[in-house]
């Protein structure tokens, strides 16, 4: 019982931990390798029948997967951007001057 306890409280502290770092996208190779990781370690718990710990780590694999697939849009939208005021200023040194 008591176990169980502890075990909730941890897995709902390092959830919250995970959820706050959520818009901080750590680079593309780290989501990856931490998402394959955690998705292993989330077969194990299920074969070893431990729920607590295969929960942890399929909310690992979410958490570290919407990371990865998020790095590709952040990539996407820096690329945009640097686009846009590109031809901005050349907008700006091809309009004629007063």
């Amino acid at each position: 019982m008591l176990a169980d306890f502890l075990g909730i409280v941890g897995m709902l502290l390092i959830s919250f931990a995970w959820v706050t770092t959520i818009k901080n996208i750590p680079p593309r190779s780290l989501s990856g390798i931490y998402s394959a990781g955690s998705f292993f370690l989330f077969l194990y718990a299920l074969f070893s029948r431990e729920v607590l710990f295969a929960m942890v780590n399929l909310f690992a694999v979410s958490v570290s997967l919407y990371q990865f697939l998020a790095s590709f849009k952040k990539d996407e939208y820096s690329q945009h951007k640097k686009e846009s005021s590109q031809e901005s200023a050349l907008e700006l040194k091809s309009s004629p001057h007063d």
